[in-house]
């Protein structure tokens, strides 16, 4: 592999000269990509030819040279060299195919599922989720490992497009709709397919913009004829099977397969017209025309019904469920345009994929893959980096690193794209032989703020009071109304890419606080005027602040764990009354149940009003009569009775008795009958419970009778809490005694 090499593209060609180049070397460059050269630019700067820089990606204008077309028309298809990695968003890092695709498996084992089953209607698969969570990775991976997918992508079937880029795209609306899978074809063709003759013509590489031209221009070439028919005809994929056949040497059945990144730009473009369009056109369609460059299918007259709204992508889906040539349809973005309800009643039914958050071991095997990738390119830096080991507990032969690093990639709430710029930033640090510390955890979130400029702005947009809203139902998993407070919108801030999905399903989602202002003081005052007693660092432990701090996991002068509980479930209630917009609810309406047991404990609690917190200086006690709207703390109080205590809103239901500990081998059969009180519920919170502590405390006797009275339940705290806070805070139980040595290690606290 030659090291001193300058790339230069032409086009979606991109090949690779020696550098240094000289002026002389002009005619190699015109007979490389076939054309008579113009100029050189990097971005919109002219490059003189001895000027290039090693290792850059110059940009080539240029026209088709008649020079060179008797050459060019000369050279055969060569199917043994054609890549299909090269025609999957070529835009990408060309490295995107070679990544394992580490928490997908899920995703394409249902990609592959649909695109092999028959479906009543025709079925796109559409993914629409934040930026940064691998949307357009997975549509890659999967069109070259899924083995349906990989079928059509072997005889150059695979036409991917960037729906960014329909700026360029100088059409009217309607046009725009009816030529849109030709204009796709017929570019893909010219992509893939450029220098070579198709039945005597020879085929250039063609722009979007050149081909849309096709359409308008009255002067065509005999090639830009055919071109101009196919997309005219309403049925260009099977144009698309005919000449791929024709190079490839095949009579293959496989489906085109069609994958569309961005597709938020044509959910945000909306065209009127009615269901009588679609059944014109299922009309139109059956009855072939005797003219090939007439196109009685897409011409429709104005329905004389009333018009129905929709966008232009679920315009194209229709149009696609139309075709006589089936497609594979795979389109990813942040938003779809609310495609799910468009669908209704129509001939397609898309199929939503979910992209979740990645487990902690998957995170860490990103920063293996990205450090094998950098050690592969020449002239790496990275030969001699070796990364830390992941370490899902503290131990004693663990390293400072290793708990700085796992820790930063949970700060980074194990979304994808945040993940790989904090390995980027700690591979940098180990390449230059820097400690792995404070300045390395400023430098990532830089990154991050870099990515997402947008991110924080939105706060601006937002009232103190929605902005505290939004932080206080991301910061304790809340399911998501339509919407709440005056200015939020689930779907609005998913498509805005300012929180991210953790449960499609549930509606749950994250805002990773790097994305938060900088300056936070006036929603944190709204935080406590809304939900007294608590504060923002009462809901989500900051592992930067932790780390870098005095490494101290205490809270508030009393236990965390008692105090992320209480904390969580106030702000749970207070969300709950606010939506529900009464001054009661049930417990279950703030604590997701998973068993039957615990709904019924919660019945005998009944009715519930809790949405503040007081922390008290004596201790309070389950069978006093207090404000039902406060729960109440026993944090000032050593060996208190309990943890924390709900008062019911109704005086004849149970009460519940809050005890929040470390495990389950804390309670003694004698501790929990102590707590157990004839006017209360025992809610025994625990974090990293065993097993040998479950199956100790179900043989005994008191526990048995409690729980069959439902008077005792047993609760891991995630069905209120954020669970990347009961993780660290289970990694973080021995990490303390890591910080002194950690800073010893890294010499300079103001690294560290």
């Amino acid at each position: 592999m030659a090291v001193n090499v300058v790339y230069l593209k032409y086009n979606e060609d991109v090949q690779e000269f020696e550098h240094p180049l000289r002026r002389e070397d002009k005619e190699m460059i015109e007979s490389s990509f076939g054309i008579t050269l113009k100029r050189i630019l990097e971005g919109t700067t002219v490059k003189a030819i001895d000027r290039l820089e090693k290792g850059k990606t110059y940009t080539v204008e240029g026209i088709i040279s008649p020079l060179f077309a008797d050459k060019l028309s000369n050279r055969p298809f060569d199917p043994q060299a054609y890549e299909e990695k090269r025609y999957s968003f070529p835009s990408l890092d060309k490295n995107d195919h070679r990544r394992p695709l580490y928490g997908r498996q899920d995703q394409l084992r249902v990609i592959e599922e649909s695109v092999s089953s028959p479906h009543e209607k025709w079925e796109p698969i559409v993914i629409s989720t934040s930026r940064g969570m691998g949307k357009t990775t997975l549509l890659k991976v999967a069109s070259m490992t899924c083995p349906t997918l990989q079928a059509s992508s072997r005889v150059g079937r695979l036409i991917s497009f960037d729906c960014s880029q329909i700026s360029k795209i100088q059409l009217k609306l309607d046009d725009l709709r009816e030529a849109w899978w030709g204009i796709l074809v017929v570019h893909h063709i010219c992509r893939l397919f450029a220098g070579c003759s198709y039945k005597t013509h020879l085929i250039e590489q063609y722009s979007i913009e050149r081909v849309v031209e096709i359409l308008t221009s009255l002067s065509r070439t005999p090639l830009e004829h055919i071109f101009y028919s196919a997309i005219r005809s309403g049925q260009p994929f099977e144009f698309l099977v005919e000449v791929t056949n024709y190079f490839f040497g095949v009579n293959d059945p496989s489906k085109p397969l069609v994958l569309l990144d961005n597709i938020q730009y044509l959910g945000d473009i909306s065209c009127a017209k009615s269901q009588a369009d679609i059944e014109r056109v299922t009309a139109a369609k059956s009855q072939p025309s005797s003219d090939p460059d007439e196109s009685t299918s897409m011409e429709v007259e104005s329905s004389q019904e009333p018009a129905k709204l929709t966008t232009l992508l679920s315009r194209i889906f229709i149009d696609a469920a139309l075709l006589s040539t089936p497609i594979y349809c795979l389109a990813a973005g942040t938003s779809d345009g609310s495609l799910k309800q468009q669908a209704e009643g129509s001939n397609f039914k898309p199929k939503f994929i979910n992209l979740p958050i990645l487990a902690i071991q998957d995170a860490w095997r990103i920063g293996e893959d990205l450090l094998k990738e950098m050690q592969s390119k020449p002239d790496s830096r990275a030969d001699n980096v070796v990364l830390p080991q992941f370490v899902d507990q503290v131990e004693d032969e663990s390293t400072p690193e290793q708990v700085v690093t796992l820790l930063m990639l949970y700060e980074a709430c194990q979304i994808p794209r945040l993940t790989v710029l904090a390995w980027r930033t700690i591979i940098d640090y180990k390449i230059r032989g820097a400690p792995i510390g404070k300045e390395t955890a400023s430098i990532w979130e830089q990154k991050v703020r870099d990515y997402y400029p947008e991110s924080p702005k939105i706060f601006e947009k937002l009232s103190p009071e929605d902005s505290a809203l939004l932080v206080l139902a991301c910061s304790v998993y809340f399911r998501w109304p339509d919407s709440m407070g005056t200015g939020l919108n689930y779907k609005n801030l998913l498509d805005e890419s300012l929180i991210f999905p953790y449960d499609t399903i549930q509606r749950v989602c994250l805002l990773p606080p790097i994305l938060l202002p900088r300056e936070m003081q006036k929603i944190d005052a709204k935080i406590e005027e809304l939900v007294p007693g608590v504060r923002r660092s009462d809901l989500r432990l900051s592992v930067q602040e932790y780390i870098f701090g005095e490494g101290n996991i205490k809270s508030g002068g009393g236990d965390p764990w008692e105090n992320y509980i209480v904390c969580s479930l106030a702000v749970r209630g207070f969300l709950a009354k606010r939506i529900q917009n009464q001054s009661q609810f049930q417990m279950s309406d703030v604590y997701d149940l998973n068993d039957q047991h615990t709904g019924e404990c919660f019945k005998r609690i009944g009715a519930v009003s809790f949405c503040k917190v007081k922390r008290m200086q004596r201790e309070v006690y389950v069978t006093e009569n207090l404000d039902p709207e406060f729960i109440y703390i026993n944090e000032k109080t050593n060996d208190a009775h309990h943890d924390g205590v709900i008062f019911a809103a109704n005086p004849d239901s149970c009460n519940g008795a809050i005890q929040a500990k470390y495990s389950l081998s804390d309670p003694a059969a004698g501790g929990i009958l102590k707590q157990l009180h004839k006017k209360s519920v025992l809610l025994w919170f625990y974090l990293g419970a065993l097993e040998a502590d479950e199956e100790s405390n179900s043989r005994s006797k008191v526990v048995r009778e409690a729980m069959r009275n439902h008077r005792l339940a047993f609760l891991d705290g995630s069905g209120c809490i954020s669970s990347l806070t009961v993780d660290v805070l289970l990694f973080l139980k021995q990490f303390n005694q890591f910080v002194h040595a950690a800073r010893e290690v890294c010499h300079d606290p103001e690294h560290f």
